[in-house]
């Protein structure tokens, strides 16, 4: 499913973000504890929210259409989130926002990708 990309112009300053940025964003969440095997070094949050994925190339220029996918996980490190397309490339701009906080401005993230696996064919 093909989303209109919110990165059109994009500014890398506005992707980089501290991490106590990213964890008052997860806070404001108000997330459960995530259950299951933990692989990054930061505690992540149970969240499924809608967001805009858009590829980019190793310049960090837009690569590809930009997407939609739902959120599985989210830590100060790491997004988990669920799609219906393979990602071919190692970097991608993410847009979050936060539905507790409609008014407040949606949160742009560089994240790179670490896995991508395709979903069992039962869902």
């Amino acid at each position: 499913m093909a989303a209109d990309s919110p990165f059109q112009n994009l500014d890398r300053e506005r992707l980089i973000h501290p991490p106590d940025a990213i964890a008052a964003f997860i806070r404001h969440l108000g997330l459960r504890n995530y259950h299951g095997e933990e692989k990054r070094s930061k505690p992540r949050r149970q969240v499924a929210v809608p967001i805009i994925v858009q590829p980019l190339d190793e310049s960090m220029q837009l690569c590809g259409k930009a997407f939609r996918a739902l959120t599985r996980d989210i830590s100060t490190e790491g997004i988990g989130f669920l799609h219906t397309r393979s990602i071919d490339t190692r970097m991608a701009a993410v847009e979050i926002e936060n539905p507790q906080m409609p008014d407040q401005p949606k949160m742009q993230i560089l994240v790179e990708i670490r896995r991508c696996n395709p979903l069992p064919s039962a869902l």
